[in-house]
């Protein structure tokens, strides 16, 4: 087991960051990174977890050298990107349907925007998580929030974003062909949006319980 000098200048050489990148993802000097690295100085609790943070390593990464392996900056999970890419594909299937059958434009309303709020979602989730920078989100208080179950909040949401627009989107083919039917389009993405908030509560409760 290292000091916390020795531990804080390997991780950042494995994430080959600059004593200068290092300090400006913390917010602090270079010189005060170069003082750690050289057992001059030692970083108090709060300072330590936002070197977790930038390293991309847990807590006990720092301060034993336990666990060097750098965590992966973030990339979504292969279930989450191919689910993203049904969700689109679906979508150039409902836009063929409308062309062959000549439909009403109105009638794209619905799973155009699961399609593209799936696709918005998708891209900022994965933009904060590769940042490590969770400020965009409202009511976010890095003294407070453990990023690493943001983090999980985050791909939970949008995994379940994923599979609603899916199930939602897939129901739209239904209503085609049927008269009188846009109330049923128009059903499907209030069922959407309350599917999707009544998840977001339960994983933000089961998070913050767990």
């Amino acid at each position: 087991m290292g000091s916390i000098a020795e531990n804080i200048l390997a991780l950042r050489k494995q994430r080959g960051l600059s004593q200068t990148e290092l300090a400006e993802k913390i917010g602090i000097s270079r010189q005060a990174v170069s003082n750690w690295e050289r057992g001059i100085a030692t970083p108090d609790v709060e300072t330590l977890q936002l070197l977790a943070e930038a390293l991309e390593v847990d807590f006990n990464a720092v301060l034993t050298g336990a666990e060097r392996s750098p965590k992966p900056p973030g990339a979504p999970p292969q279930t989450r990107t191919i689910l993203l890419i049904i969700n689109l594909a679906l979508f150039a299937a409902h836009l063929a349907v409308a062309l062959f059958r000549r439909l009403n434009p109105l009638a794209l309303i619905v799973p155009g925007f699961l399609a593209s709020f799936s696709l918005f979602l998708f891209f900022l989730f994965r933009h904060v998580i590769t940042q490590n920078d969770y400020s965009i989100l409202a009511g976010y208080d890095p003294k407070q929030d453990d990023p690493e179950i943001v983090k999980k909040q985050l791909e939970t949401i949008d995994l379940f974003n994923l599979l609603f627009a899916f199930l939602y989107s897939s129901l739209c083919f239904l209503t085609y062909g049927l008269q009188g039917v846009d109330h049923a389009r128009a059903f499907l993405l209030v069922l959407h949006i309350v599917s999707l908030s009544s998840c977001v509560i339960a994983v933000n409760l089961k998070m913050k319980s767990g």
